[in-house]
Formats: structure tokens, sequence, C-alpha cells
């Protein structure tokens, strides 16, 4: 796991060693054990290193063997050794054993095909001297992020914004339909960013500079969720799924550095951790989880009844409570150079801080709940295609017309639901977890725009349109909120404390075989998840896989009410909204009255606004060296 960076001058434009340094600087944490440069005119390449595979000999930038190809690499290949064997044999000579030098021999011989034969996580550059090209590429879920810019003749790349903002070549420029965006979603989605002219090379994805000109972005994986298997019953597809996900967690503990895992005491991270029990031995297998001080949201004890079931030990972090959150704010938020609202990062932090002092890697339960469908949404959405057929019209009318205040005896969850019906269910899968309205985010801005606010979710739509409801969402989360929320939600966390974080639900032969799954194998009689439940059944506590779904969440709506109200008040207060000169700040004044009157639940929109306001004054106001 490392952290990667890169300047191309065009048109002659010499690097020099400094500006690659500056960059490295920026990005330490991602790799804190040693740092390798690359400089040849007008190139540059940067890494920072996080030593997992190949301690002594694994250092970057690699080459091969006639230096034609230069190489860097965040990332991990867990069937390098197979790759290795199967390249020896072709003649190809190694001077070490990473999974590094791997990908540039394979790529000296297929091009960009050779990503059909990487499995893992990556995030990967190589410059070819002789053509003079650069060639892109990310892993296909988007673990490891990958940015990108162009401008005044340089082509900028790193793994973080933050190593590209140190170049005076760029000029900082916000996004002002991306700021929309974000207000809707809580994040931008893929390829755009909060800054112009910084982009995301997509999941899955793969592009290249040549002659100075960057090329069309090219796809070579993404889900399908459109073809089922025809002829598959429940026992067969319960033993094919154990065999793959077992397949896959063997796969991601390879490591010569010690590992871990997260334990969260739901179904996901627990059948990982019986499964990674099985093959190391439960005395060679040590869990992490984080308490919190509320009981709603507290689910320790559910991790310590999964471990001692297992006779493992399980490291406990103090328990989470809103002054602990008050204190890391500052932290975390510096640290995210690119927004994301979601609360959670938080623990995630913390959590990945204290893992950190016993191990460099960790593997999590990521990912089981959107192959699974493992969120209550689902299900609603079933309720809801057929109260779409039933009365859709009516419906859409009485959501559209009725305001917020006349439905607030229905509760906040039950009246966004019903306030849903005012969308198609492609709209409304995103607007029933947005954390504005569409009319509140048109009311929110100083200036009078126009934006194509659902463009994202149309694109990705288009793709899945003939599949069933709960198959449609599915895949509109996995190529929106999974991979450009929740997964650099984590990436963050962890690589800010230099933990690597490994997924075994994101297994390419396991996720290719989930999606092909008939819908019924995922919800069956209102029971989300319902094949992985019945699979985990013989690892794990029935108590602990048929409770009550709590996720990963804080309890923000009190918090913002108590612990953070200083906080949020300074942070949105007319002073700084006039400073920005971005939000209506009579706007922002009402979200606050209403949220703390007990009027409406806001606390998602208060800490959207919250994290844009630190992330505006720090990377657009303020030198964010």
């Amino acid at each position: 796991m490392c952290g990667i960076v890169g300047y191309i001058g065009v048109d002659g434009m010499v690097v020099e060693k400094g500006v690659i340094e500056k960059m490295c600087n920026s990005i330490l944490s991602r790799g804190p054990d040693e740092r390798g440069i690359f400089v040849e005119r007008n190139v540059g390449l940067g890494v920072q290193r996080l030593s997992i595979i190949d301690l002594i000999t694994g250092q970057q930038p690699m080459h091969n063997e006639d230096k034609r190809f230069w190489i860097v690499f965040n990332g991990e290949i867990y069937n390098f050794r197979e790759l290795k064997k199967e390249l020896e044999e072709s003649g190809h000579n190694f001077l070490t054993n990473s999974d590094t030098e791997i990908i540039v021999h394979l790529y000296e011989d297929m091009g960009h095909q050779c990503l059909e034969k990487l499995e893992g996580m990556f995030a990967i550059a190589i410059w070819d001297s002789v053509n003079e090209e650069l060639f892109l590429a990310r892993d296909r879920m988007g673990k490891k992020p990958l940015y990108y810019s162009y401008s005044n003749n340089v082509f900028l790349f790193a793994s973080e914004i933050k190593a590209i903002l140190q170049n005076q070549a760029f000029k900082k420029e916000l996004s002002w339909p991306s700021l929309r965006k974000y207000l809707f979603f809580g994040y931008v989605p893929t390829p755009n960013t909060l800054f112009n002219n910084i982009y995301k090379v997509p999941a899955g994805s793969y592009l290249y500079l040549r002659k100075g000109k960057t090329q069309q972005i090219n796809t070579y994986w993404k889900p399908d969720l459109n073809s089922k298997f025809e002829r598959i019953d429940e026992r067969e597809a319960e033993l094919r799924f154990i065999e793959l996900i077992r397949k896959s967690v063997e796969k991601r503990m390879v490591s010569d550095v010690p590992i871990g895992a997260f334990l969260s005491g739901g179904v996901d991270s627990s059948l990982i951790t019986a499964l990674m029990c099985e093959m190391a031995g439960k005395e060679n297998v040590n869990t992490f989880t984080i308490g919190f001080s509320e009981n709603e949201h507290d689910e320790s004890m559910y991790a310590q009844s999964v471990a001692d079931c297992l006779g493992i030990k399980n490291h406990h972090v103090e328990l989470f409570s809103g002054e602990d959150c008050l204190r890391l704010i500052p932290d975390i938020l510096d640290y995210m150079d690119e927004p994301i609202a979601d609360p959670s990062i938080l623990p995630t932090y913390l959590l990945s801080k204290f893992t950190r002092k016993f191990v460099k890697v960790a593997l999590s339960g990521d990912g089981g709940d959107e192959l699974f469908a493992g969120y209550p949404k689902y299900f609603a959405h079933q309720i809801a295609s057929k109260m779409d057929s039933l009365c859709g019209n009516v419906l859409k009318q009485i959501a559209t017309r009725v305001g917020d205040r006349n439905l607030n005896f229905l509760g906040d969850k039950k009246k966004r639901f019903f306030k849903g019906f005012q969308f198609p269910p492609h709209i409304r899968n995103h607007f029933w977890i947005a954390p504005f309205s569409y009319e509140r985010i048109i009311n929110l801005f100083n200036n009078d725009f126009q934006n194509r606010l659902f463009e994202d979710i149309e694109f990705f739509y288009d793709g899945v349109k003939s599949a069933d409801i709960v198959s449609q969402m599915l895949y509109l989360d996995m190529k929106l909120t999974f991979s450009d929320l929740f997964l650099v939600k984590v990436d963050r966390a962890s690589m800010a404390n230099s933990l690597e974080v490994r997924s075994p639900f994101l297994d390419r032969e396991l996720m290719e075989f989930v999606n092909c799954l008939p819908t019924t194998f995922k919800v069956k009689r209102g029971e989300t998840k319902y094949l992985l439940k019945k699979a985990a059944a013989k690892y794990v506590p029935r108590g602990v896989i048929y409770r009550r779904k709590m996720g990963f969440g804080i309890p923000l709506k009190r918090w913002i009410t108590a612990d953070l109200r200083n906080y949020v008040n300074e942070s949105l207060s007319d002073t700084e909204m006039k400073k920005g000169d971005i939000f209506s700040p009579g706007e922002v004044r009402k979200i606050l009255n209403e949220h703390y009157s007990g009027q409406n639940d806001n606390s998602m929109a208060i800490w959207t606004l919250v994290v844009f306001q630190h992330w505006h004054r720090k990377y657009m106001i303020a030198n964010c060296n």
C-alpha cells in the first residue's frame, strides 16, 4: 500500500526533483516507511511506501529489464505469485519478490489488457519512456484513489488531491456544478471533484496521456446485474458462495506483516473473522472494535459475543462520545481534501488509529450490504414499486404538493419515504438518503444557476433499466454511493493512520457470482441478505446474524444539539457564510433553527455544510501546504 504522485511536463517543460518531493510530503501518512523518486527530463514519479509485501527489495519506482517502462503503484495484487510464475516461464527476469514488478512486466507484454489478469485493489501509473506516454488505471470497484489534472502544459496525478495542489501550475477554482451535487449526494460523483480541472479516474477504467493529449477514458470492468443464473438452487448457491468467500479471505491474508480484522458484530465482519480463524488458527487472529457511549449505536457487545464464540482476542477502543467527536473533527476534516458528508468517518478514523498500534493490515466486511441488498431501503423499494403500480400518479401528485411541515406526524423516515414518490425509483433511491431536498439546495445558493443534478444517476441507470427494481438500485449504489462515498471514507480514515484495509467481499469472482444470483436470494419475505445470513449461520451465532441492523453510524442528531452545538454555530455563523459568499445566511440559519427546535431532523444537512465550510477554508482560501 502506498501513495503515488506524478508530473509530466509537455512541450519540453523540465520537472525538478523538489516538485516531486513536495508532492510526496503532502501524502506522507499513506506510506511512511520509505520514499522513492524517479526524475528524467520532463517526467517525475514519486511514491510513499507502506511496506506490506517484500519488505526488503520492494522499493518503487520500479522498471522492466531494459528500463523502458517505469511504474508507481498503490495497492495489493493477491494473485501475484501465480502471475510471476507465468511471466518467468515466458522469459522475464525478476529482481524482487514484490507484486509491483509483476505489473510492469505484464504491461510490457500485454499493454492495458494486463488489467484483466490482476486480482486485487490498485491505482497504477506506468511511464513508457520510448513512446513517451503515460498509462493510468484503477481497480474494479475503486478501492484505491487516483486523481489527475491537466493545465498549463503540465499533467499531474496523485493518490490524493492535496498532492496536486502543491504545484504552482494548478490554479484552484471551485466547481459550482459539483458543489450542488455534493449537497445532494453528500459527495461528488466520479469523474468530477469540487475543484475545476481535477478529476478522478473512474473505477474499473484506464486512460492514456499520449503526445501531450489525454485519450478517452476506457472501461475494462463494471458490475453486471442484468444477467441472472437461469437455474440454480439455494443449496448450490450457498455452497458456492462459501467456497468463494473462503478463497477470497485466504488471498487477502497474504502479507509479510501482522494482519487483523475489524469486527463490528454484524454478519459481514463476523463471517470474515470466522473464516480467518479457520485458516490461521484462532490464536493468530486479532480483531478490533469500537463502542459508542449511546446504547442505540453501540454494537461492541455483539462483537465481543462473536469473539467469545470464536475464542479470539478482541481489542476494544474506548467508548466513542460526543466529546471524542469534537476533539477528532479538526484532524480528520483537515485531512479530507475531497469532502464527504459521512459522519461515520470519525469513528472509522479512531478505530483505524487504534488498530494501527497492533497491525499494519486489517480485513473488513465492506461490500456485503451492497452485494446482498443489506440495507432496509431495498425492501422499501419493493414495497414502493407495488404502490407505484397501484396508485403511483396519485402518490406523486400528493408528494409534490404537500409541504414538509404537514407530514411531520409521520416522523423523519416515513416522511422521506412518502416524499420520494415525487421522483421515479432511481432518483428516489438517492433522495431517501440525500442530506438536502432538491428545493432546499436551490434556496441555499446566493447565485442563480441551473445544473443537471441527476445526470450521474441517469447515466448509470441507462445500463440497468431492464433489471428488476432491487438489482437496479444495487447497481446504482455500487457505482455511486459505495465507490464515491463509502470506499473513500475507509481509504482516508485508514491511510491517515498508515493502515491498509482489505475487503474480501470485493473479490471479482465473488462479486460476479453474487451479482448473477436471483434477487429472491438477497431479499426474501422482507429478510435482507437472505443467502448470506443463511450461509453465515454455520460460523456465527444466530443471535448475531438475525438481530436488528444498526449500521456504523453516530448519534449525530443529538450531538449537534449538545456536544457539537457551539462548533456548528461557529462554523455556520452569518459571519462565516458571508466570508464565503456561497450560501444564503438566512437559509442556513433556518436549517439550524428547525433542527434545534425539533421541527426537523436536519443533522445530515448541517453536517454536510460543516464539512464543506471546513474544506473551503482549508483548501480554497488558506494555503494548503
